[in-house]
């Protein structure tokens, strides 16, 4: 299932993630770095925003671009990609 959360999620939690949202935010990509660190694929929702080291890291390989219009789509698209 798809779980939307803003409360602290568990390691447990986390361990069974497939897809991490990284929405724009303050700072430098906290949202990214954290979706790596915890092993899954980060869509990055933050368009015309270069990312950390974008010159030297093929980003498609290890994550997706999505449009923040395509936001009411997502989870649809996300169980298709897991099927």
């Amino acid at each position: 299932g798809i779980l939307i959360s803003s409360k602290y999620l568990s390691d447990a939690v986390w361990s069974r993630t497939r897809f991490c949202l990284s929405p724009a935010g303050i700072g430098w990509g906290i949202r990214l770095s954290q979706a790596l660190m915890r092993g899954c694929v980060p869509l990055i929702a933050q368009p015309f925003v270069v990312q950390p080291f974008e010159t030297l890291l093929h980003y498609a390989d290890f994550s997706a671009r999505v449009m923040m219009e395509d936001l009411p789509t997502l989870p649809a698209s996300l169980r298709s990609l897991q099927a």
